[in-house]
């Protein structure tokens, strides 16, 4: 495939990012803010990263989104859920997995984080000791890799990657 096939199947994943993955989570522009990221972001640097390189790409990722985000409130939750959100779709995506050999990241991807997943994943055995969940808008990075961990113990015991975690807590059937 030619690289400026490839960057259309970018710009198309990025488009799908809309306003109901962000709503009340910032004000006008964010929507436009965020997919402009995700259409020029370096998938060849994230793959390269690797699956013990990824959780550092990720954090360096969080934190550019974080400054290009418009307005002045908490940043960092919605942020990481942006990402996540878009880096599951590139693994998700034929053209973009194989082009950016994207495999191997769906092992270390994390969980996108919001109410549904929260309260999900509090229910499980593995979550009964979690916080109480807030907001994704308030979300820091400690409430955040707590999270992360239990949907890896869960994961792990439903013998799937904690991405997929997602298909059946958002909005999913009770399990």
């Amino acid at each position: 495939m030619s690289d400026r096939f490839i960057q259309s199947v970018q710009n198309f994943v990025a488009n799908r990012f809309g306003s109901g993955s962000s709503r009340n989570m910032g004000p006008p522009g964010l929507v436009k803010c965020v997919r402009e990221f995700f259409r020029h972001m370096d998938l060849a640097a994230v793959s390269r990263a690797g699956r013990s390189g990824y959780p550092r790409r990720l954090d360096r990722l969080t934190r550019q989104l974080c400054r290009r985000m418009p307005g002045d409130g908490p940043k960092w939750g919605p942020a990481r859920k942006f990402l996540n959100l878009f880096l599951r779709d590139a693994v998700y995506d034929y053209q973009l997995r194989r082009a950016y050999r994207l495999r191997e990241l769906e092992k270390v991807l994390e969980l996108p984080l919001d109410s549904h997943v929260g309260h999900r994943l509090r229910e499980e055995e593995e979550g009964r000791h979690l916080p109480r969940w807030h907001s994704v808008k308030h979300l820091t990075p400690e409430e955040s890799a707590e999270f992360q961990a239990v949907a890896a113990r869960v994961a792990k015991r439903k013998r799937i990657y904690r991405i997929h975690l997602d298909l059946s807590y958002w909005r999913g059937p009770a399990r």
